[in-house]
């Protein structure tokens, strides 16, 4: 009997020291690159309010020169531009909104010959960068449907 208490108890001090690094540790580092990607991308909107912003979780881009873009930052969606700041590497990809082509959920994105995909579904949205060559990115936020639907798609 003496047996099954130990474990018992090993158990519930396992689970009350996840939730505790979880909590104590992991949460505020996250909302340290939240509020590090926001502050950022404040400056990258000159102090102007966005018509949709958000903490999101950049899942890659194929761009091969954005590797540092992967992480938890902060998104934005302006009148000329879709903006990310990533919290981490403070890395900013600004996506004009006249060069995109695709805008809409997914649940599966290859990038650089890796597939990520996750259960519920991500914003990916298709681009001409500055060299006409099209790019693709995938972030996670709150409602992929209402970003993709914000987003405006040029037909071009």
């Amino acid at each position: 009997m003496i047996w099954v208490w130990t474990i018992l108890g090993a158990l519930l001090i396992s689970v009350v020291l996840a939730f505790g690094i979880t909590y104590f540790i992991v949460r505020p580092r996250l909302a340290r690159k939240v509020n590090a990607g926001a502050e950022v991308l404040s400056r990258e909107l000159h102090g102007r309010p966005p018509l949709l912003s958000s903490a999101a979780s950049c899942e890659g881009c194929t761009d091969p020169n954005r590797f540092g873009l992967r992480g938890v930052g902060a998104i934005a969606l302006t009148e000329r531009a879709l903006v990310f700041v990533a919290g981490s590497t403070l890395d900013t990809v600004v996506i004009p909104r006249e060069s995109v082509s695709e805008a809409g959920p997914v649940t599966s994105f290859e990038v650089l010959g890796k597939t990520v995909r996750r259960a519920r579904p991500m914003l990916s949205v298709t681009w001409k960068d500055g060299k006409d060559f099209e790019q693709r990115i995938a972030f996670t936020v709150d409602d992929p449907m209402q970003w993709a639907a914000a987003t405006p798609v040029n037909q071009t």
